[in-house]
């Protein structure tokens, strides 16, 4: 807020000064407090986060002022609304009606999009959140994908396959009748951007699947890299949470350093570390 009253002071400290001259009205900035000098000595200080005093100060004075003068003290009053307005409200302007998805990460609550799917809080520790979702950023953080060709036209487009291997069979489905037979194939591939970023997938056509690959490890580490929902390495934490929660408390944001997402069907977990407010790294890993 202080930073908010300097930008505008330090833009219109002149215009202020020129029209103030003449009922020598003074505006000083102490702290978090406004200090108003008036003529005869008469001064008022008041803090900022309560402007109550403020309104009853002008209420009782302003018949003692000129017209002009009152004028531009009440701006100014609104300019600081406006401040303290920016300054203390959380990007979740309130917690939403609908409470029935909201859980308790360390005794606060929260409100998780319903998108997001959440299905339930693991053992979290100080700066770590677990949680398992059911949403389909889980199982496809990229977007999905069918098969090799799929990646020319994905999110892992720049991505250089380095290593693939295909295995096919037939699946017979009835014996008196092999035109029924169906041909499966799963592709596991190996992909690398940089040095340091690298993902390892499994994609295949089985019919009686639920998902259609996975990833089973990999690690990112550049913002050359975009991710679905828009996340990407380098975002603000807050705009991180932004993404799957309705509601996230500012000071829950800043807490912690590393967020886990596993997905409810297959073992696969998502580990987002944050450092000084930014996306720092995302690793996947899977057991299957």
């Amino acid at each position: 807020m202080k930073n908010c009253i300097r930008k505008f002071l330090k833009f219109k400290i002149r215009s202020f000064q020129i029209e103030l001259i003449k009922p020598d009205i003074k505006f000083l900035l102490i702290s978090n407090k406004i200090l108003i000098k008036l003529p005869g000595g008469k001064q008022l200080v008041t803090n900022v986060l309560k402007r109550q005093l403020f309104y009853h100060f002008l209420v009782i004075h302003c018949n003692k002022m000129t017209r002009s003068a009152t004028i531009l003290i009440l701006l100014f009053v609104m300019l600081l609304s406006a401040c303290d307005r920016a300054a203390s409200v959380q990007w979740a302007k309130s917690i939403p009606a609908d409470t029935s998805r909201a859980f308790k990460p360390d005794k606060i609550l929260v409100v998780p999009k319903k998108s997001f799917e959440f299905n339930s809080l693991r053992n979290s520790t100080d700066d770590a959140l677990y949680l398992v979702t059911c949403c389909e950023y889980a199982y496809f953080p990229f977007g999905k994908l069918t098969d090799k060709a799929s990646l020319r036209n994905s999110l892992l487009k720049n991505f250089t396959i380095t290593k693939s291997k295909l295995d096919t069979f037939t699946n017979e489905m009835s014996l008196s009748n092999p035109s029924d037979d169906f041909k499966q194939w799963s592709d596991s591939l190996e992909l690398e951007l940089g040095t340091n970023n690298k993902l390892c997938l499994y994609l295949d056509n089985d019919p009686e699947a639920t998902t259609h690959g996975y990833i089973s490890f990999g690690q990112i580490t550049t913002n050359k890299v975009s991710f679905s929902d828009s996340i990407i390495i380098g975002m603000k934490t807050q705009d991180f949470f932004k993404k799957f929660f309705d509601y996230f408390p500012t000071d829950l944001c800043k807490k912690y350093k590393v967020v886990k997402f596993e997905s409810c069907i297959f073992d696969v977990t998502h580990f987002y570390s944050f450092d000084k407010g930014h996306l720092r790294s995302v690793l996947f890993i899977s057991t299957k």
